[in-house]
Protein backbone atom coordinates (compact mmCIF):
# COMPACT_ATOMS: atom_id res chain seq x y z
CA UNK A 1 0.00 0.00 0.00
CA UNK A 2 1.34 3.37 -0.93
CA UNK A 3 1.00 6.73 0.64
CA UNK A 4 -1.38 7.79 -1.75
CA UNK A 5 -4.07 5.05 -1.72
CA UNK A 6 -4.76 6.70 2.03
CA UNK A 7 -8.35 8.41 2.30
CA UNK A 8 -8.38 11.37 3.96
CA UNK A 9 -9.74 10.89 7.63
CA UNK A 10 -13.76 12.17 7.46
CA UNK A 11 -15.35 14.40 10.56
CA UNK A 12 -13.31 15.47 13.23
CA UNK A 13 -9.66 13.95 14.54
CA UNK A 14 -10.20 14.43 18.79
CA UNK A 15 -6.99 14.13 21.08
CA UNK A 16 -6.80 11.93 23.93
CA UNK A 17 -7.84 8.58 25.57
CA UNK A 18 -11.54 7.85 26.54
CA UNK A 19 -11.14 4.32 27.83
CA UNK A 20 -8.52 2.51 29.54
CA UNK A 21 -8.03 -0.88 30.77
CA UNK A 22 -4.97 -2.18 32.24
CA UNK A 23 -4.18 -5.76 33.60
CA UNK A 24 -1.12 -7.73 34.80
CA UNK A 25 0.67 -8.83 31.68
CA UNK A 26 1.49 -12.10 33.82
CA UNK A 27 -2.85 -12.71 33.83
CA UNK A 28 -2.29 -13.24 30.06
CA UNK A 29 -2.67 -16.72 28.74
CA UNK A 30 -2.22 -16.22 25.36
CA UNK A 31 -3.02 -13.19 22.39
CA UNK A 32 -3.83 -14.27 18.65
CA UNK A 33 -1.43 -13.42 16.11
CA UNK A 34 -1.91 -9.66 14.71
CA UNK A 35 -2.00 -9.82 10.93
CA UNK A 36 -0.96 -6.36 9.03
CA UNK A 37 -0.90 -5.04 12.85
CA UNK A 38 -4.55 -5.70 13.77
CA UNK A 39 -5.76 -8.16 16.44
CA UNK A 40 -8.52 -9.26 16.05
CA UNK A 41 -8.40 -12.30 17.27
CA UNK A 42 -8.73 -13.46 21.09
CA UNK A 43 -6.90 -12.41 24.05
CA UNK A 44 -7.30 -15.15 26.78
CA UNK A 45 -6.65 -14.27 30.13
CA UNK A 46 -6.05 -16.69 33.31
CA UNK A 47 -9.64 -17.64 34.28
CA UNK A 48 -11.84 -15.07 36.87
CA UNK A 49 -9.52 -12.33 35.23
CA UNK A 50 -10.47 -9.39 33.78
CA UNK A 51 -8.89 -5.72 32.94
CA UNK A 52 -8.87 -2.93 35.07
CA UNK A 53 -11.22 -0.46 33.69
CA UNK A 54 -10.11 3.30 34.99
CA UNK A 55 -12.13 5.95 34.32
CA UNK A 56 -10.07 9.25 32.76
CA UNK A 57 -11.79 11.99 34.29
CA UNK A 58 -8.75 14.59 33.32
CA UNK A 59 -6.69 13.39 30.05
CA UNK A 60 -4.59 10.48 29.21
CA UNK A 61 -1.97 10.39 25.83
CA UNK A 62 -0.17 7.77 24.16
CA UNK A 63 2.54 8.15 22.42
CA UNK A 64 5.17 6.01 20.01
CA UNK A 65 8.21 7.30 18.44
CA UNK A 66 10.33 4.78 15.97
CA UNK A 67 13.80 5.07 17.08
CA UNK A 68 16.60 3.64 15.01
CA UNK A 69 19.71 1.22 16.85
CA UNK A 70 21.62 -0.22 14.24
CA UNK A 71 23.38 -2.56 17.23
CA UNK A 72 19.93 -4.46 18.57
CA UNK A 73 17.47 -3.41 15.61
CA UNK A 74 14.73 -0.87 15.31
CA UNK A 75 12.45 -0.28 18.37
CA UNK A 76 9.24 1.81 19.18
CA UNK A 77 9.40 3.59 22.30
CA UNK A 78 6.05 3.68 23.49
CA UNK A 79 4.66 5.94 26.33
CA UNK A 80 1.25 6.17 28.00
CA UNK A 81 0.20 9.26 30.70
CA UNK A 82 -2.55 9.06 32.79
CA UNK A 83 -3.69 11.87 34.87
CA UNK A 84 -6.48 11.70 37.52
CA UNK A 85 -8.37 14.93 38.68
CA UNK A 86 -7.45 14.44 42.18
CA UNK A 87 -5.52 11.80 44.24
CA UNK A 88 -7.82 9.72 46.17
CA UNK A 89 -7.06 6.46 47.80
CA UNK A 90 -8.12 3.44 45.57
CA UNK A 91 -5.02 5.25 42.93
CA UNK A 92 -2.71 5.37 45.62
CA UNK A 93 -3.09 1.98 46.70
CA UNK A 94 -3.15 0.90 42.90
CA UNK A 95 0.42 2.78 42.46
CA UNK A 96 1.90 1.03 45.28
CA UNK A 97 0.76 -2.11 44.06
CA UNK A 98 1.50 -1.59 40.54
CA UNK A 99 5.55 -0.61 40.96
CA UNK A 100 7.43 -3.28 39.49
CA UNK A 101 5.09 -4.99 37.53
CA UNK A 102 4.42 -5.32 33.70
CA UNK A 103 1.43 -4.74 32.17
CA UNK A 104 -1.03 -4.93 28.97
CA UNK A 105 -2.86 -1.73 28.16
CA UNK A 106 -6.03 -1.48 26.32
CA UNK A 107 -6.98 2.02 25.77
CA UNK A 108 -9.54 3.57 23.28
CA UNK A 109 -9.12 6.93 21.49
CA UNK A 110 -12.07 9.81 21.50
CA UNK A 111 -12.15 8.57 17.75
CA UNK A 112 -13.02 5.12 19.08
CA UNK A 113 -9.85 3.46 17.96
CA UNK A 114 -8.82 0.72 20.20
CA UNK A 115 -5.13 -0.19 21.04
CA UNK A 116 -3.18 -3.05 22.62
CA UNK A 117 0.35 -2.41 24.22
CA UNK A 118 1.11 -6.27 25.43
CA UNK A 119 3.38 -5.09 27.99
CA UNK A 120 4.43 -1.72 29.24
CA UNK A 121 6.46 -1.00 32.92
CA UNK A 122 5.36 1.34 35.20
CA UNK A 123 7.39 4.41 34.94
CA UNK A 124 6.33 6.99 37.50
CA UNK A 125 6.00 8.37 40.76
CA UNK A 126 2.99 9.56 42.68
CA UNK A 127 3.31 13.23 41.61
CA UNK A 128 0.46 15.76 42.74
CA UNK A 129 0.53 19.12 41.95
CA UNK A 130 -0.89 22.34 40.68
CA UNK A 131 -2.93 21.48 37.44
CA UNK A 132 -6.30 22.23 35.84
CA UNK A 133 -7.86 25.09 36.84
CA UNK A 134 -6.15 25.47 40.15
CA UNK A 135 -7.13 22.06 41.29
CA UNK A 136 -4.81 19.04 42.23
CA UNK A 137 -3.81 16.67 39.40
CA UNK A 138 -2.38 13.30 39.95
CA UNK A 139 -0.66 11.24 37.13
CA UNK A 140 0.66 7.66 36.26
CA UNK A 141 3.10 6.61 33.37
CA UNK A 142 3.62 3.91 31.61
CA UNK A 143 6.41 2.69 29.01
CA UNK A 144 8.12 0.32 26.97
CA UNK A 145 10.50 -0.29 23.71
CA UNK A 146 8.79 -2.65 21.88
CA UNK A 147 10.06 -4.12 18.30
CA UNK A 148 6.45 -3.75 16.94
CA UNK A 149 4.29 -0.70 17.12
CA UNK A 150 0.90 -1.04 18.98
CA UNK A 151 -1.45 -2.91 17.74
CA UNK A 152 -5.05 -1.95 16.55
CA UNK A 153 -7.58 -4.00 18.29
CA UNK A 154 -10.84 -5.10 16.93
CA UNK A 155 -10.78 -8.78 18.34
CA UNK A 156 -12.46 -10.05 22.18
CA UNK A 157 -11.51 -10.93 25.33
CA UNK A 158 -12.03 -14.31 26.90
CA UNK A 159 -10.88 -16.25 29.94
Amino acid sequence: MLITDLKKACGSNRAGIQRLRIIEAAEIVSVALPINGVLSGAIVLKNGQVFKEWQVNLSADFSEVRKEDTKHGNYYEQTLRVVFSQDRNELTVHHRIMRNIRYAILYTDSNGLTKFIPRMENLSSQTTGEGNKGKNIYSWQFGNKAPLPAMIFTGTITN
